[in-house]
Parts: structure tokens; C-alpha cells; sequence
């Protein structure tokens, strides 16, 4: 039996029964994409087929490395990471796709809406809320892991800031492989969908994961010094009172 078997039981549970009917879990369930990139009937459906991919993820050998914490993370992740799409629907035109809908900046008002929703319930203490009370250091960490998983065009150092940033949020939310959990949640919801092209989708995500996510870390180049010294220059030294005139001077 899988060591995260309750957790996913009671997020099910949590998703079915208390999510589907706030006002976000509602929008969700009447907001359809059909683009290239997501075919299914709405961002409700792909939420559900996403989480089953991290249940995957979780039960595998890999999955059972992870400890409560970081279990929890992934899961929370998963349910959250669209629930801004509806909010950010707007309409487009293009000669090739004729009218289309386009979610811009989706993943930061999902991270906003998580961080709302799970402020707001603080204070209830209904039974079946309990899964959404969590530290405020797991929160940000999941906030954050929501608002960046759309990583794939980030330039060297913005990576190198993100990796750093995944460690640093997960290690304050007690989370044991921050990296790992960031990883299984963009692939969870790179394979929890149905696209064109599903299987080169899938596969540039996974060559991201080996050869970017898990490659080589960034390393700075060192700069030469912006001030040479040259010999035979005469050097001044200006000291006076601010606003005494020494940059006139110069």
C-alpha cells in the first residue's frame, strides 16, 4: 500500500466535495479552452486528469521517497495550478486560428487565488476544511510552485534564480526533494490533458527536465573590472560636504 494512500484519498475527496462548489471551482467547471494545448471538455476535467498523474507520481518508486510535506505540496499544486484560468479568459483573433481564448498570466492569479482561499478558511473549523489548513510556509511554498510552472522559456539565470527559490520555499515548508516536486508537477500537468501532438508535447517537457531542470547549474562569469588602473595617471581624491560641487568639479 502506497505511504501517501491516505493523503490521496482525502484530497479527492477534498476536490469533489468542498472545491467543486466554491465560486473559482465553479467557473472552472464552464471554462473551456480547446486550443492546441488543451482539448479536454474544461479546466475542471484537466485539474482532475492532472492530479491523477501526480496519485501516479506519488505512488511511484520515486514518489515514496518523498515525505508528508512534500506529498502535500505536489497535491495542493496540482488542484490549484489552473483555478485563475477563468478569471484571465479573454477573447483573440488570428488569421490561422480564426477566434480563439488566450490565458495570460493564468499561473499568478491561480498562485493569488490559493493563497486567498487558503487565508480565508484559517478560521473554519469544519472538519472537512482540514486539508487546506497548512503552514504558512507551505502555503508560499505551493504558491510559488503554481506561479512558475510554466517554466520552459526562462533564460539561464532566471532558472538558476528559480531552482534556488524552489529549494529555499521548499526547505522552509519542510518539503525533502523541493526539486523533485516541482519536477512531477509540470509533468503532471504536461501529461494530465489532451493535446495535438501529445507525444512530442510530452517529450520536449521530459528533454526539459534531463537536460535543463536537471542539468548543469548556472555559473556566473566573472567580469573584468570596470576601473583599470593605468599607469601614470595622475589620481584625485575629492572630499567635501554633500552638495559641495565635487561632480562639477570633475
Amino acid at each position: 500500500m502506497s505511504k501517501h494512500a491516505n493523503l490521496i484519498k482525502d484530497s479527492v475527496r477534498f476536490f469533489e466535495d468542498v472545491l467543486a462548489h466554491t465560486s473559482f471551482g465553479k467557473e472552472m467547471q464552464v471554462t473551456v479552452e480547446n486550443s492546441p494545448w488543451h482539448r479536454e471538455a474544461n479546466v475542471w476535467v484537466h485539474t482532475r486528469m492532472v492530479m491523477d498523474k501526480a496519485f501516479d507520481y506519488l505512488n511511484s518508486e520515486a514518489g515514496q521517497t518523498l515525505n508528508d510535506a512534500a506529498a502535500k505540496s505536489l497535491v495542493l499544486a496540482t488542484m490549484f495550478h489552473d483555478v485563475g484560468k477563468p478569471m484571465s479568459k479573454i477573447e483573440k483573433n488570428s488569421e490561422e486560428r480564426g477566434t480563439y481564448f488566450a490565458f495570460h498570466n493564468h499561473e499568478v492569479m491561480s498562485a493569488n487565488i490559493f493563497i486567498d482561499y487558503v487565508m480565508s478558511q484559517r478560521t473554519n473549523y469544519d472538519e472537512k476544511y482540514d486539508f487546506i489548513h497548512i503552514s504558512p510556509s507551505m502555503m508560499t511554498f505551493v504558491a510559488f510552485v503554481i506561479q512558475e510552472h510554466l517554466p520552459y522559456d526562462m533564460k539561464q539565470r532566471q532558472l538558476h534564480n528559480l531552482k534556488r527559490s524552489v529549494d529555499y520555499y521548499g526547505s522552509l515548508a519542510g518539503v525533502n526533494c523541493p526539486k523533485l516536486v516541482f519536477e512531477m508537477h509540470i509533468m503532471s500537468d504536461t501529461c494530465g490533458r489532451i493535446s495535438d501532438d501529445m507525444v512530442a508535447k510530452v517529450a520536449a517537457a521530459l528533454k526539459w527536465c534531463a537536460d535543463t531542470w536537471n542539468g548543469p547549474e548556472y555559473s556566473v562569469k566573472p567580469k573584468p573590472p570596470k576601473f583599470v588602473y593605468k599607469a601614470n595617471r595622475e589620481c584625485i581624491l575629492l572630499v567635501g560636504a554633500t552638495c559641495a560641487g565635487k561632480s562639477t568639479w570633475i
